[in-house]
């Protein structure tokens, strides 16, 4: 089966230049690679964590951004959206760049395009230089997060997948904490530029490390010289239109992520506005939660491994109780802002949804990369990104119209009964192909992957 999981068979014969113990050719039992993966995971953890500090660092500062170009909601949401306009554009472009070229490079470019951007967002003297940094910075991030997960994938078998996507994807909300508390720190000591200066520089040595890290080359194993396996574009393509599956994850994107980048976007003005907080405390308060919630990745990831063991199709189905907990504590919560509410209360009711939230990204990547086999996984979950970015964009520019309109906790509760219902109707019907989408995998061949 594709992705290793079926070992070599009988008359597979490994090239003489790749090492037996380095070819993953099991994915469940078959020999570990003799590389030091946990390292590396560190670093590409690191990098990520990076990334969304750099990707959030923005919303702490709104209001200080807001008072010195005299800007409203609507420009606010479009300038904090922007970011995800570069990243629409180039996701699918550099996940194809991923699985042709190599997946340490991208990072460590992507992760230098980024870094100066961020660094660039400080210098911005306009509101049009303001946007076009923050477009660079989504440009720079796309093609990261598919070479994480395809590496990932690679370094740590099927078993492991959902618990190691968790563990990375804990480094989103961290990183989006910590963006936010840095940035709010940051900005009431030194002005809101000075946040932009210091959060680019580790990007950069990262970017450094990463270019030593060990990459990988996908083989095939039913053929006697394991060629290596370079889909090319109409390939990939083939593979997932017909893959019902993962169509109906990537639509799921949409709604879930309208939802989840407003939150992201307006938290902190949220609290200043619904609780009379400073920028500093929102910011603190906001970074804390996304911290805290962020352990729901991993939790999340673990327990999608205990339930999929024998019933792959149980990564889909968990999905759809990470999404209902939000649904029903976040909606308390933004009712509780227009009835007076304790603070205490709101961030119990908040920070419980936050966990739940987390615990749902990692899930669904980990289904998504079930259904990828090596030589389509960077392209195929590239998607996910590309989805996500548009949806970012239109949460940017929606959520701050209908701000203006109706107030800003009634549109967040809008955008989430909408998002969090439509995104479980996506991913109820995605539970019901999912069988016969993992299975079809066997028809693409079978692959291996050197770690050499």
């Amino acid at each position: 089966m594709a992705d290793g999981r079926i070992a070599a068979g009988p008359g597979c014969r490994p090239a003489s230049n790749v090492p037996v113990a380095q070819l993953n050719t099991d994915a469940r039992s078959g020999p570990r690679p003799r590389v030091p993966t946990h390292g590396w995971f560190a670093v590409i953890w690191l990098i990520c964590l990076i990334d969304y500090a750099d990707r959030f660092a923005i919303s702490a500062v709104l209001p200080a951004i807001q008072q010195e170009f005299a800007l409203n909601d609507a420009q606010l949401g479009s300038m904090s959206g922007s970011l995800f306009l570069g990243l629409a554009a180039l996701a699918v472009p550099c996940g194809i760049a991923v699985d042709r070229f190599s997946r340490k490079y991208m990072v460590s470019l992507m992760t230098v395009v980024w870094s100066i951007a961020t660094w660039s967002t400080g210098l911005a003297s306009s509101f049009a230089a303001l946007v076009g940094a923050r477009i660079v910075v989504g440009a720079g991030e796309a093609g990261y997060n598919p070479a994480g997960y395809a590496l990932i994938a690679a370094w740590y078998p099927q078993r492991k997948r959902g618990t190691m996507i968790g563990l990375f994807q804990m480094a989103q909300p961290f990183g989006s904490g910590l963006g936010i508390m840095l940035g709010g720190l940051l900005a009431a000591r030194f002005g809101w530029r000075a946040v932009f200066g210091v959060l680019a520089l580790p990007g950069i040595l990262l970017a450094l490390a990463m270019l030593f890290a060990p990459d990988y080359k996908t083989r095939r194993i039913d053929t006697p010289s394991l060629e290596s396996a370079k889909p090319c574009l109409a390939e990939t393509w083939r593979f997932i239109a017909g893959n019902r599956t993962l169509q109906l994850i990537y639509f799921a994107q949409f709604p879930i992520t309208l939802y989840v980048m407003a939150i992201a976007i307006w938290g902190p003005t949220l609290f200043v506005r619904g609780f009379q907080m400073s920028v500093a405390e929102a910011a603190s308060t906001v970074g804390l939660i996304a911290i805290s919630g962020g352990f729901g990745a991993a939790v999340g990831g673990w327990l999608s491994d205990r339930v999929s063991r024998d019933r792959p199709a149980a990564r889909v189905s968990i999905c759809l109780l990470f999404l209902a907990v939000p649904l029903v504590l976040h909606g308390v919560a933004l009712l509780g802002t227009t009835r007076g509410m304790p603070l205490q209360t709101f961030v119990a009711c908040y920070g419980l949804g936050q966990f739940f939230l987390a615990a749902n990204w990692g899930t669904l990547v980990a289904a998504g990369l079930d259904l990828s086999p090596p030589p389509h996984r960077a392209t195929a979950q590239s998607l996910l990104p590309m989805f996500q970015a548009i949806a970012a964009v239109c949460a940017g520019v929606l959520s701050g119209v209908l701000s203006d309109r109706i107030g800003l906790s009634s549109t967040i509760l809008i955008l989430l009964v909408a998002g969090m219902i439509s995104g479980m109707l996506l991913l109820i019907g995605a539970r019901a192909c999912y069988e016969r989408d993992y299975e079809r995998q066997d028809a693409l061949g079978r692959f291996s992957v050197d770690l050499g």
